[in-house]
């Protein structure tokens, strides 16, 4: 959530994206944000689900949910200690410092925008944003007790020192987290609805969802708020697995695995083994998957579309693949190198990104160095050992083995790859935002029909669930959903 203090700080000229993004269904009663069927689904109840939908991001990222939990550790953190000084943020300094903001933004925009013309381009509602205002005011009050009363003047200043005393008291606090986090995954027991206590103070499951539901973009909780949708349309239709039949589909993937990594389009997969495919796939451990009632209904109606899958259908689903999945194909050393165009209005400013013309040498130095007989192996090496400023690999100079087919290839790179000779580079070949450098290794020649089998038979079934869950969300006598949600 935007910063009350930071609206003051720029003007914004273009209006961002706001929250209202799908038209509210004003048939359901007040505080009810989904119907499926005949079964209601209230703001609250969904607040508390979408907390276990976050679970896997909690485990993955600091950003995000986990942002969203730090904030609210943060402002509890600064309620409690203002609390306890007594310091008292009133009315009328809240409504003062309101207008000042409100007169910056004027002067800033020759009075073209107002304080609520901001508020309203960043979606947030006037009481939204006042909370928002008032926490930065405590955080004001609060370092400037800590400091003596020695907090600078300028603004600036007094914002990065505020935020330096703020972090560290922060760091002094007993933080404990009562859900699965990236550096706890395995996190103490805390009281009944509880998910993490600041100096022994709750934040209970219903606050933080409710904060996820505000705070996380709308695009992501809109997608959340179809997947319950989803679960109650699949427990409706009796889809949920129990746990004997959970154990017995996951059986069945894992064997499916073997057969289904030997046709994914980047070879590598061919040596990662099913609990990584699962987690890289539905991004949660295989282990976390009985307590996934989402998981449980998809699985469940996917076994339930098997039963309808006929052999017409999976000969079709092989003819259909051969050119791009299942057929004859080259396995190739796909180096690729991004760029931004220079004329992009939105590029990024800064940083390491790099130009068309930068991208365009470094291929062909990777080129030069092949042909001064550097060994490709090292090349390759060099290329994924580089880490952006982050330490982190980085995505836009990436080599990757690659199966490259007669059609619907991504990148388009059959044509190039074809007439190549075993172990033979190619010159660079540029797309519109990236140059490629093709090192093709040796044909492929696919697979049969009966080789894969059972595969068929899934993929068709996976297709069948997929249809079924998207007509059903878009059948308002099944599904009724009120978009924007009204909190409470």
């Amino acid at each position: 959530m935007v910063r009350a203090l930071a609206l003051a700080a720029c003007v914004v000229v273009a209006a961002a994206p706001t929250r209202g993004a799908h038209a509210e269904d004003v048939d359901l009663p007040p505080g009810i944000v989904a119907r499926v069927l005949d079964t209601d689904l209230t703001y609250d109840q969904f607040c508390t689900t979408l907390v276990q939908h976050v679970l896997p991001d909690l485990l993955t990222s600091r950003h995000g949910p986990r942002a969203v939990l730090d904030e609210m550790a943060e402002e509890l953190m600064v309620l409690t200690r203002c609390r306890d000084l007594g310091i008292d943020v009133g009315q009328d300094e809240l409504l003062k410092k309101e207008n000042e903001l409100d007169r910056e933004i004027r002067t800033r925009s020759g009075g073209r925008q107002r304080l609520a013309d901001i508020i309203k381009e960043q979606g947030q509602s006037v009481a939204e944003f006042r909370a928002g205002l008032l926490h930065e005011l405590r955080k004001d009050h609060l370092a400037n007790h800590r400091l003596g009363g020695t907090l600078p003047d300028d603004e600036h200043q007094r914002h990065n020192q505020i935020k330096l005393v703020i972090a560290k008291m922060l760091g002094e606090a007993n933080l404990v987290y009562g859900l699965p986090v990236e550096e706890q995954p395995n996190p103490p027991q805390l009281a009944e609805g509880v998910v993490a206590t600041v100096d022994g103070h709750p934040i209970s499951r219903l606050q933080f969802g409710r904060q996820l539901a505000v705070r996380l973009p709308s695009d992501e909780v809109r997608e959340y708020l179809g997947r319950e949708c989803q679960i109650g349309l699949m427990a409706r239709r009796g889809a949920t697995l129990d746990d004997a039949a959970l154990r017995e589909e996951l059986g069945r993937m894992r064997k499916l695995w073997d057969v289904e990594r030997l046709v994914q389009r980047e070879v590598e997969w061919e040596t990662v083994g099913f609990d990584d495919r699962f987690r890289a796939l539905f991004k949660l451990p295989v282990t976390d998957a009985p307590g996934s009632r989402f998981h449980r209904g998809l699985f469940g109606l996917v076994r339930q579309m098997r039963g309808s899958v006929t052999e017409p259908e999976t000969r079709q689903e092989y003819q259909d693949g051969l050119a791009n999945r299942f057929g004859p194909h080259v396995i190739a050393t796909d180096i690729k190198i991004g760029f931004e165009q220079e004329r992009n209005p939105f590029r990024r400013q800064g940083g390491a990104t790099r130009t068309r013309r930068e991208a365009v040498d470094l291929a062909h130095r990777v080129v030069s160095q092949v042909s001064a007989n550097v060994p490709f192996d090292r090349v390759v090496a060099s290329i994924r050992a580089r880490r952006t400023d982050q330490g982190q690999p980085d995505p836009t100079f990436t080599a990757t083995r690659i199966r490259v087919f007669q059609d619907k290839d991504e990148g388009g790179l059959w044509n190039d790859v074809k007439d190549l000779a075993d172990g033979e580079l190619s010159a660079p070949i540029e797309r519109l935002a990236e140059i490629h450098v093709v090192r093709r290794e040796q044909p492929g020649s696919g697979h049969t029909y009966d080789e894969l089998g059972e595969l068929l038979v899934d993929y068709v079934a996976r297709q069948k669930a997929r249809q079924w869950l998207d007509e059903s969300l878009r059948d308002p006598n099944r599904v009724r959903v009120r978009w924007p949600m009204p909190a409470p």
